[in-house]
């Protein structure tokens, strides 16, 4: 018999419509999640293993970034490691609030970090966008001084994912939501449900409950009973906390955002992006962990109702290999009359084609966008044709 399961955490952020005229020069309180799963292209004696760092993200407005964190790794044999790293390279901001951290000098290169930045610059989310055996999902939230207790009270939504090792077959989810309720002062409580996935597939729910302390600091550093540390932004609306036990067989990402008075449809339009990390338990064939990542258009139609529509891509590792997977159905964008075509390319090895784009130093393009899409000849598709997403270039000042 065949069983699955899935678990996912879904973060969201809204964005800007242009290039934004971002702030990115600080300090951010960062903390990720993920897993590496066997695949076919992992190296002999790889084990499977979840991860999570905390730690300090740097922006400069040079374009460079470095990060200092505590890196927490457990193994499907549960062993566990937990060390300090430190990484930098370049970055690059892109329409939509992107922003793309590049580890090395290049960001053409691997190891790549897709993330938007809310338009204050407060917020970070995002996903690897590199393909490859490791998912994951990362939030940061910028540090700044003054902080106090005060700023983090009042009745939050929260949701939590877990990943846990010690079930004989492999890693387990644990997936929780509820309210969580800062006095302001240095207590929290937490009420809600969990969801336990084993790696049968197997689904056991169970109510939760939790009081105890929780410490800042000046910068807006949260450590929540102990178990979780992370960060809280400025206005108090939005916290992070990532577990912290060195010795946890376990990793851990709980994310909370202030319950307001009163909300309605009108508050949630506009665009968005959109990251998920989800890990489906499957007995024949072990997990397949995968991230979502995509821009999300969410129109109100009443108080209400409403709808939305947009273009994901999803990466997904498992044993068969990692694919990157498009889930939204593409539209053919052609303007006859300035239509520039462009030769054809074969694919690498790794599945890439590249195209160059010279910055042009006529200034006859300033202010002019330039539209781009791709056509795969693909007989694995219906009608033998695919093709990807349009991308905008924007030339200006």
């Amino acid at each position: 018999m065949h069983h699955s399961s899935f678990a996912s955490l879904v973060l969201a952020s809204t964005v800007v419509a242009q290039v934004p005229s971002l702030a990115l020069d600080g300090e951010y309180h960062v903390g990720q999640i993920g897993i590496e799963v066997l695949s076919a292209s992992s190296p002999p004696g790889f084990v499977e293993f979840v991860t999570s760092t905390r730690g300090t993200l740097l922006i400069h407005p040079d374009f460079t970034w470095a990060s200092t964190k505590n890196e927490h790794t457990v193994d499907a044999s549960s062993s566990v490691s937990h060390q300090v790293t430190s990484d930098s390279g370049n970055y690059r901001v892109g329409i939509d609030s992107s922003l793309l951290l590049a580890a090395g000098s290049s960001t053409s290169g691997s190891d790549l970090t897709w993330l938007t930045v809310k338009p204050d610059a407060s917020v970070l989310l995002g996903v690897s966008s590199d393909l490859g055996p490791e998912s994951w999902i990362r939030i940061g939230i910028r540090a700044s001084s003054g902080r106090q207790y005060s700023d983090l009270s009042g009745s939050y939504y929260f949701a939590s994912v877990r990943y846990v090792y010690g079930d004989p077959s492999g890693v387990v989810t644990i997936a929780r939501s509820g309210v969580a309720t800062f006095d302001g002062v240095g207590s929290v409580s937490l009420t809600g449900t969990e969801r336990e996935v084993d790696s049968l597939g197997t689904i056991v729910d169970r109510a939760v409950s939790f009081s105890g302390p929780y410490t800042i600091t000046s910068t807006g550093g949260l450590d929540i009973g102990g178990m979780l540390e992370g960060g809280f932004s400025a206005n108090g609306d939005l916290f992070f906390g990532i577990g912290n036990d060195a010795a946890a067989t376990s990793v851990e990402l709980m994310v909370g955002a202030r319950i307001g008075p009163s909300y309605d449809f009108a508050d949630l339009a506009g665009k968005w992006s959109r990251f998920d990390l989800a890990l489906d338990n499957t007995v024949w064939f072990g997990p397949t962990a995968a991230m979502t990542f995509g821009l999300v258009e969410v129109d109100a139609t009443s108080p209400t109702t409403g709808s939305f529509s947009g273009t994901v891509r999803r990466i997904e590792s498992s044993l068969a290999g990692v694919t990157s997977v498009p889930l939204s159905p593409w539209s053919l964008w052609v303007d006859l009359g300035r239509l520039i075509a462009v030769p054809s390319r074969t694919l690498s090895p790794s599945g890439e084609a590249r195209w160059d784009l010279p910055v042009p130093t006529n200034p006859i393009w300033l202010s002019n966008d330039v539209y781009t899409q791709v056509l795969i000849i693909d007989p694995g598709v219906s009608g033998g044709l695919a093709m990807t997403a349009g991308l905008q270039t924007v030339f200006c000042r």
